[in-house]
């Protein structure tokens, strides 16, 4: 379950014929722990289990809970930290955060063929980005994503699973999604990875 580069360069392209969001943003302040920090791609977040590399540009982590109906009341938690091609295109111009932000979230409302559809404009440390919770059609039905945009990198922090599980498990991805922060670029170390805590 990858976040394709394809998906983000069909939102480069869709972007070019978007336009930004008009509401003002929701002002998101990172809190809690972390469990998973990198410098190499200036982020850190707090993730309820083990945490697998599952990409090249991506990390996963899945809560699955003690209980009878565990399968179905799982979460999974996926991190991806591409390069922004709206602002890093491998080829034609570039295009603006905004823009390539909200090209984005018009590919999720067409590559998922979804049923219902949210979305908000929200801003972590004068970063532009878009909380999103839609229920699919096509794959996982539960659906809720957080994206923000810097000039090198397009960050998502997606929870999948059954509505129910999402519905159920709400305050376990509200930490998540809290937890998430944009660090400032240093040097080059590798990711450090601390115990999940609950």
């Amino acid at each position: 379950m990858r976040f394709k580069s394809s998906l983000w360069l069909c939102a480069a392209i869709a972007a070019s014929f978007s336009r930004a969001h008009a509401d003002p943003a929701r002002q998101i302040v990172p809190q809690g722990p972390v469990s998973y920090s990198s410098p190499v791609t200036n982020f850190a977040v707090w993730l309820p289990g083990q945490i697998r590399y599952s990409g090249h540009n991506d990390i996963s982590s899945m809560f699955l809970p003690v209980a009878a109906n565990a399968k179905t009341d799982s979460v999974t938690f996926i991190v991806s930290f591409g390069v922004n091609l709206g602002q890093n295109p491998p080829s034609g111009p570039k295009v603006s955060i905004e823009n390539f932000l909200a090209g984005l979230v018009g590919s999720y409302q067409r590559f998922d063929q979804v049923a219902s559809f949210q979305s908000q404009n929200i801003e972590l440390d004068g970063i532009s980005g878009y909380d999103l919770s839609y229920v699919a059609n096509r794959g996982v039905k539960g659906n809720r994503l957080r994206m923000y945009a810097t000039s090198q990198r397009l960050y998502q922090i997606h929870a999948v699973g059954s509505e129910a599980a999402l519905e159920k498990n709400r305050a376990l991805v509200d930490k998540v999604f809290a937890s998430f922060r944009i660090l400032p670029q240093k040097g080059r170390n590798e990711p450090t990875q601390t115990a999940p805590t609950p």
